[in-house]
């Protein structure tokens, strides 16, 4: 925001006092530099904001200009050379002996134990781009300014961090909540850095294998995390993690924050220990839980074999399609699609004696959202549970009247031509939407032409349960279904908050829930949603079965 504040006036930026700002850097009283270049930064955010807390140059992160390239240690060990640094041959604004003592003697990089390497002055882009993305270890050498946007450009191109700074950690933290810098980069003190440059390095990157693949894993995590242009990234759980903790330290919240890492085993797995109120640290453990590898399957091999060729994968109709590397598997993305049906299994593997209670004066009701074509789940049920009554929903028109030919003959099938949502609606989905294969409807906007769009009607909650309370003489508040069987390519997320805040969902006594594709959205933001799902659902219900972006089954809580 720059030193003039806008523009504003003292008084003018009392006005923000109560707001939180997010800063690319931190300041210091102070920060230590050679020559005479040393220079104060005053503290004077804390003026004017009540909440202060930085993301680094988060930006060049998600540059798409920016080289990006998903780090694995396989893909690590590929790479071409050990050290990369290249610098200008012009004197730094602040005169920096850092970055040109390695420079200043080329001779004496033939000392390097590792071989090859890219250090020099400046070379072509295209080389400069090619050498870089190839690199094991890209040098941080502290300069002109505390901060470098070469760290985060570093992290987005898969290159690890040997960091000569030691102020860059505290004046460039990085999603400090989540991770430290010691868990994804190399520091190497800057006294020994001065002292001998290439033996400090040399030493500082002797790690052992099991080191060395833990950084790796972390480094990608923090890639997830900044890359925000990516499908796969975490940027905004991580960051709503920030905002979160940050608010607790500055007392809007309760209870001490453990500022440990969350990424300190081989399995990215969370040990760090939050005392929080138990909606922010369930909320916590929900991200935690989906998203570092522990319920969503990634794919983290190569997207092309040892000799260069393209790898494939089979989808979920059994197509041979392009592997895309380090995906999330849902349905048929990444070749992982039997994880996906597999979830189904096993959230229908157990018994669901509920569904055997019903009589024909009170029969257990089962509605089917999202049914398409076959009603396939009902299908199913209907042979294990003949006693019910079976409600399939299907929003696509053309749909519905296929379903109704397909149970003309089932007295205990009754289909309904719409969705289901708080308020009543038209909505209208692209055709290309009607695959219902990995897609995410909400998505998928309408075409310019008329027959590109299939126009579909929604209704609300009190609609259909009066509907139902009709077949059996009931009135609509004594309808509660038996089993709410979700799979409506995206619908889930609005759809169980509105039925939370209606009221109905807090009686049935069993939920399946499909989640879908998290579309452009991302998957941080989808994940953020399920998750707020979870916890409410967790109010009433307890889930016995659990996939992210799978399925999942929830139980009606006794008592």
């Amino acid at each position: 925001f720059g030193w003039n504040w806008w523009g504003l006036s003292d008084e003018e930026m009392k006005k923000f006092k109560s707001t939180m700002i997010v800063r690319d850097s931190d300041s210091l009283d102070e920060w230590p530099n050679s020559g005479s270049c040393k220079r104060e930064l005053k503290r004077s955010n804390h003026k004017y904001f009540s909440h202060v807390f930085s993301l680094g140059y988060g930006g060049e992160g998600s540059k798409p200009s920016n080289a990006y390239k998903i780090i694995t240690s396989e893909s690590w060990n590929q790479k071409k050379f050990w050290y990369f640094y290249h610098s200008r041959r012009e004197p730094s604004l602040c005169n920096s002996i850092h970055r040109q003592i390695l420079l200043k003697n080329s001779t004496q990089l033939e000392m390097f134990e590792h071989q090859p390497f890219s250090i020099g002055f400046d070379i072509l882009p295209d080389e400069w781009l090619e050498r870089f993305v190839d690199s094991k270890f890209c040098l941080i050498i502290r300069g002109d300014q505390p901060g470098s946007r070469a760290l985060d450009r570093a992290i987005r191109a898969g290159c690890m961090p040997l960091i000569v700074s030691d102020v860059l950690p505290v004046f460039h933290s990085l999603y400090p909540k989540t991770l430290q810098y010691t868990d994804f980069a190399v520091m190497v003190q800057e006294e020994d850095f001065l002292v001998d440059p290439i033996g400090s390095l040399d030493k500082a990157i002797k790690l052992s294998k099991p080191q060395m693949e833990e950084k790796l894993e972390c480094l990608r995590l923090m890639q997830r995390i900044e890359s925000a242009d990516q499908p796969d990234s975490l940027f905004v759980p991580a960051f709503a993690r920030e905002v979160v903790e940050t608010m607790k330290e500055k007392g809007l919240e309760t209870g001490p924050i453990s500022s440990s890492s969350l990424c300190n085993s081989r399995n990215n797995q969370a040990t760090t220990s939050l005392q929080m109120p138990s909606t922010d640290a369930q909320m916590l453990s929900c991200l935690k839980q989906i998203l570092l590898n522990k319920e969503l399957p990634i794919i983290s091999q190569s997207p092309i074999h040892s000799d260069g060729s393209p790898r494939t994968a089979l989808n979920g109709k059994g197509q041979e399609v392009p592997f895309l590397g380090a995906q999330f598997a849902h349905h048929g993305d990444t070749g992982d699609y039997k994880r996906w049906n597999k979830s189904i299994q096993m959230a229908r593997a157990q018994p669901m004696p509920q569904l055997q209670q019903g009589t024909e004066e009170s029969p257990c009701i089962v509605l089917e959202i999202g049914a398409h074509r076959e009603a396939k789940s009902s299908q199913g049920h209907i042979k294990n549970y003949p006693n019910c009554q079976y409600h399939a929903y299907e929003v696509i028109p053309q749909f519905a009247e296929e379903l109704k030919d397909r149970w003309k003959s089932e007295p205990r099938m009754h289909v309904h031509p719409y969705g289901l949502a708080e308020n009543e609606m038209e909505i209208k989905v692209d055709v290309e939407a009607l695959n219902g294969v990995s897609t995410f409807v909400g998505d998928l906007k309408g075409g310019k032409k008329e027959n590109t769009t299939i126009t579909g009607q929604i209704k609300s909650f009190d609609f259909a349960l009066s509907e139902i309370g009709q077949l059996y003489n009931r009135t609509a508040d004594t309808v509660i279904p038996t089993l709410l069987d979700i799979n409506c390519e995206g619908c889930e997320y609005n759809l169980l908050l509105q039925a939370k805040k209606h009221g109905f969902i807090e009686r049935v006594p069993i939920l399946l829930i499909g989640w879908h594709a998290y579309g452009n959205d991302g998957v941080g933001s989808r994940a953020w949603e399920l998750c707020q799902v979870r916890a409410m659902l967790s109010e009433t219900h307890e889930m016995v079965y659990g996939l992210g972006f799978g399925w999942e089954r929830w139980v009606l809580r006794s008592g």
